[in-house]
């Protein structure tokens, strides 16, 4: 059951599928999921390595995600969304803005782990979902094992080089887990 929309800025998206299961917990959150596609043109690796070790680039294949309707591209829709992402591209990444200004007239939830939009998206009263928070709804929901979410927090540090700040959402749950897989 779908409680409702959310969209990913580019931070998120990118953490999430270096976790190797990224469409899994989209769905756990019970939320239909939208990207804006200025995100989609910002995610087009993530990090990978050889059988050596060493670090390499790896293609995101957004067109299959798409395709599978586990997400879907979202565009503003008038001046007014228009006018706010200008706005917050002053201040923020074009990816962020765009996810921001999305959710701010649409009453949707922003997935973002950026200080900087959680702190917009707050002025704006829009809802925000850290990438922490959304494998904590994961690992509940899934029945996953500690163990597995130690494994998928570790991929996403090495692959997408995320660490949630310290005073972000679950970072110290984030952190207990992390040091399981070390």
């Amino acid at each position: 059951m779908t409680v409702g929309a959310g969209i990913l800025d580019t931070c998120c998206l990118i953490n999430l599928f270096a976790s190797g299961k990224g469409s899994d917990i989209l769905q756990a959150t019970q939320h239909k999921w939208y990207v804006p596609a200025v995100v989609m043109g910002e995610s087009l690796f993530l990090r990978g390595e050889d059988s050596q070790g060493q670090a390499t680039r790896e293609p995101l294949d957004l067109a299959s995600i798409v395709s599978s309707g586990v997400i879907e591209i979202a565009e503003a829709r008038n001046e007014a969304e228009n006018d706010l992402f200008v706005t917050l591209a002053q201040s923020l990444d074009d990816g962020e803005a765009m996810a921001l200004a999305i959710a701010g007239f649409r009453s949707w939830v922003l997935a973002t782990d950026d200080r900087r939009a959680r702190n917009c998206a707050s002025r704006l009263d829009v809802q925000v979902i850290t990438t922490p928070e959304m494998i904590s709804l994961w690992y509940e929901r899934a029945g996953a094992s500690k163990e597995a979410v130690a494994e998928l927090i570790a991929r996403i540090e090495r692959l997408a080089r995320f660490f949630p700040a310290k005073d972000a959402p679950l970072a110290e749950w984030w952190g207990k887990l992390r040091r399981m897989a070390l």
